[in-house]
């Protein structure tokens, strides 16, 4: 994607286009959940910056699981060598 035409401060259309093109009704709920930071001037529109955007879907980030995965060789192991 590219960011430099992007503004700084992200609307939530904005934001959900940065993020991969996500719903813009997904950044809003992250936002009444406090999930994703946000900032929203005297009578202005709620927005975010593209780092913030960043640090959430890092956080979301799903790590192999290594019990998990040892079953899984095992079970694998068991069906073809019986």
């Amino acid at each position: 994607m590219d960011t430099p035409s992007l503004p700084v401060w992200l609307t939530a259309e904005q934001a959900a286009q940065y993020a991969g093109g996500i719903n813009a009704k997904y950044i809003r709920k992250l936002w009444a959940m406090g999930k994703l930071r946000s900032s929203q001037p005297d009578l202005g529109q709620r927005v975010t910056r593209r780092e913030w955007i960043d640090e959430y879907l890092e956080s979301c980030e799903i790590k192999p699981d290594r019990y998990i995965e040892e079953r899984i060789d095992r079970a694998v192991k068991e069906i073809i060598y019986g």
